[in-house]
């Protein structure tokens, strides 16, 4: 069970930098934007993402806050399962 966590937490991963790389449009999540580690739960219901950013801690607050909205609006629009 935890190399499925552990597979699944790596393609999560992968797809949120190229989604952070090319996909979003936000000004405040840019290339300098970094996932450094995903955390999956044992049911495989939940993932906690820790990012990073260079900069400072202005820039660092509005990419949180960034990434805070932008989350509030996928999970509104995830499909059900």
């Amino acid at each position: 069970m935890a190399n499925r966590n552990y597979r699944l937490a790596g393609e999560i991963k992968r797809d949120l930098t190229d989604i952070f790389a090319h996909e979003i449009r936000d000004p405040h999540i840019d290339s300098m934007v970094s996932v450094t580690d995903v955390e999956v739960s044992n049911d495989l219901s939940y993932a906690r993402i820790y990012v990073s950013k260079l900069g400072s801690d202005k820039e660092r607050e509005a990419m949180l806050a960034a990434l805070e909205k932008a989350t509030a609006t996928s999970a509104r629009c995830s499909p059900s399962a």
